[in-house]
């Protein structure tokens, strides 16, 4: 069903708004922590949707909220504006213990994500979003947002 709503660009005090609408509500029914993310959090003017990494306390409460699509790491909602116009929020999820990770990750920059990949690829590694730091063999050597930077170089 996602695939055929037509989604309205944001500017960004809008999403800012929208943003702050979705903490709030999904912090009363489903999610015990709550983090803006991506283009909202990064300022980007217009933005496409707003992104928000939770750990859900209630999946069913969130489902609930009726989202136009959902998969493993998020559920997507149609939220109208007073138009009746649908506005993308996208909420991600994780547990405890990929979320500094995940959070690290979504509100990285993409050029920056992928000057990092690029440094790990060269050094032999693997650098991924949703585990961490990986070396030659497959075996996990980070999953600690500091720790990837420090391996890798520091700033860019």
């Amino acid at each position: 069903m996602a695939n055929e709503v037509e989604f309205k660009e944001l500017d960004i005090e809008t999403a800012r708004k929208l943003a702050k609408i979705w903490t709030e509500k999904l912090g009363e029914c489903c999610c015990e922590k709550i983090d803006v993310v991506a283009g909202v959090y990064r300022g980007k003017n217009p933005t496409s949707d707003v992104d928000l990494l939770c750990m859900v306390k209630d999946e069913k409460a969130l489902e609930e909220l009726k989202p136009v699509k959902k998969d493993s790491l998020r559920f997507v909602y149609a939220d109208p504006d007073e138009k009746g116009e649908p506005r993308k929020v996208e909420v991600w999820y994780c547990n405890s213990e990929k979320y500094p990770l995940y959070l690290w990750y979504r509100r990285t920059p993409k050029e920056r994500f992928i000057k990092l990949a690029s440094r790990a690829k060269a050094k032999g590694m693997r650098l991924s979003w949703k585990e961490g730091l990986i070396d030659s063999g497959g075996k996990l050597i980070t999953s600690n947002p500091t720790e990837i930077e420090k391996i890798l170089g520091g700033e860019a």
